[in-house]
């Protein structure tokens, strides 16, 4: 009953968050656009799922252009510091994506062959350029009692009210196998900034705990087919640029 009274709660405070703002951008500020440019050490790491729960686990992250090819090391998880030698690496999938704020590469792994209910820990990067070791818990292989955590939507004011949300949302429900997004997690589709917004008010939660997003009407673009020579032909709408990047179906195989 209390899971239900915190989901009722957040859906109340995210939905007086999520106004229907104007969508047209503004210039992307100069020192927001370098606070957050992508360097060769991982961030925006996102858990999430491509596969059974009980045996996977997808990983993206994102580095700059020129960082070195990028790798996850996995372990699993141990009291002290021995498991670090018994990690296996497997290379990530990389994908472009050029944006306001810089030219980044997104990276993915999915990890299969798991056991099932197990404790793991984590890490990407390359060379001297690592994250910190994450954990994750694969899913029970048989029916067990969970709980997760629902959220509205976010879309606005994200650094401001959408990081207040979220933490309180852990505080309450520390052991939540999973974080689930009802849409309209940003304002403007392909607004980097805002998602970079985004992914810090998350922050390690996301490396963490699994995100299964799902895209809202913010999430989609709309266009002009101009290889039919009629510009005033409507394009079909499309998810946004970042999001299966954000969100990854890599078909790499760990």
């Amino acid at each position: 009953m209390r899971l239900v009274h915190l989901a009722l709660a957040l859906l109340v405070a995210s939905s007086v968050l999520a106004h229907e703002a104007p969508v047209q951008a503004a210039p992307p500020d100069p020192k927001l656009v370098e606070q957050y440019r992508p360097t060769e050490f991982p961030d925006r790491i996102v858990l999430t799922w491509a596969d059974d729960p009980a045996t996977s686990q997808a990983v993206t992250w994102r580095t700059n252009a020129s960082a070195a090819p990028q790798r996850i090391e996995v372990a699993v998880a141990e009291d002290g510091p021995g498991f670090v030698g018994k990690a296996k690496s497997f290379a990530a999938e990389t994908e472009a994506m050029t944006s306001e704020i810089s030219d980044a590469r997104y990276h993915s792994v999915v990890l299969r062959g798991l056991n099932p209910k197990t404790q793991y820990v984590y890490r990407v990067g390359a060379g001297a350029s690592w994250s910190a070791w994450h954990e994750f818990t694969t899913a029970a292989d048989r029916h067990e009692p969970f709980s997760f955590i629902y959220f509205g939507d976010a879309q606005n004011d994200l650094k401001m009210h959408w990081s207040r949300v979220i933490r309180r949302a852990f505080r309450d429900a520390p052991n939540a196998r999973f974080l689930l997004h009802a849409g309209d997690l940003i304002n403007r589709a392909d607004a980097d900034l805002e998602w970079a917004e985004w992914h810090e008010a998350g922050g390690w939660m996301n490396a963490s705990i699994p995100n299964v997003p799902t895209p809202g009407n913010h999430e989609y673009t709309s266009g002009r087919l101009r290889r039919t020579g009629d510009p005033s032909s409507p394009c079909p709408r499309t998810a946004c640029r970042g999001w299966r990047r954000r969100a990854t179906r890599s078909t790499t195989r760990a």
